[in-house]
C-alpha cells in the first residue's frame, strides 16, 4: 500500500526546481521508503524539461510502524501533510502505483508519427497545437510546424 503526501506550495516551488531536493527531504526520514515522484525530469539536462502525472503529489511505500515519521515528514516545510478519507489514511494499493507508472512511461515514451496534431503540454507553448513535420528518433525531438494556440472561452 502507498501512502500520498500533497506538497506545500514551497515543495511544488522546489519540486519544479530541483526535484533530487525532495526525494532528499523524504530520504532523510525515510531512509529505505520506496518513494514515487509522479514526474519524469533528467539529472543530466536542465529541470525545466519535466513530464509530470499528478503534480503536487508524493506517493511512499506505507509502513504502519512508520506512522510518526510520517507526521515529521508532514510537518516539514515542503509537504502540506498527507492525505486521509475521514479519519482515516489514504491508501493506494501496488497496483494504482503500478498503473501511474505506466502511464508517466507512456507520457515519456508517446507514440506520435509525422503529420499527426499535437498538443504541447509544457513550456513556452503550453495548450498550443501543431502538425508534426519531423522527428529525430536519437535526441527525441520533434520538429513541430503550424503552431496554434488553443483559445479557452471561460465560464
Amino acid at each position: 500500500m502507498w501512502l500520498t503526501f500533497q506538497l506545500s506550495e514551497k515543495g511544488e516551488s522546489v519540486l519544479d526546481e530541483e526535484p533530487k531536493v525532495i526525494e532528499d527531504v523524504i530520504r532523510k526520514y525515510l531512509k529505505k521508503t520506496e518513494v514515487f515522484l509522479p514526474l519524469y525530469y533528467s539529472d543530466k539536462k536542465s529541470f525545466d524539461h519535466k513530464i509530470y502525472l499528478y503534480k503536487g503529489y508524493v506517493f511512499i511505500v506505507y509502513d504502519a510502524d512508520k506512522k510518526q515519521l510520517y507526521t515529521k515528514l508532514a510537518n516539514t516545510q515542503y509537504f502540506s501533510n498527507f492525505l486521509t478519507v475521514g479519519k482515516s489514511l489514504h491508501l493506494l494499493p501496488d497496483s494504482e502505483i503500478k498503473s501511474y507508472k505506466r502511464k508517466l512511461k507512456k507520457m515519456m515514451e508517446p507514440t506520435i508519427r509525422v503529420g499527426e496534431e499535437v498538443k504541447v503540454i509544457d513550456g513556452k507553448y503550453k495548450n498550443c497545437t501543431a502538425t508534426v513535420n519531423e522527428i529525430y528518433e536519437e535526441e527525441r525531438k520533434l520538429i513541430l510546424q503550424k503552431l496554434k494556440m488553443h483559445e479557452y472561452s471561460g465560464s
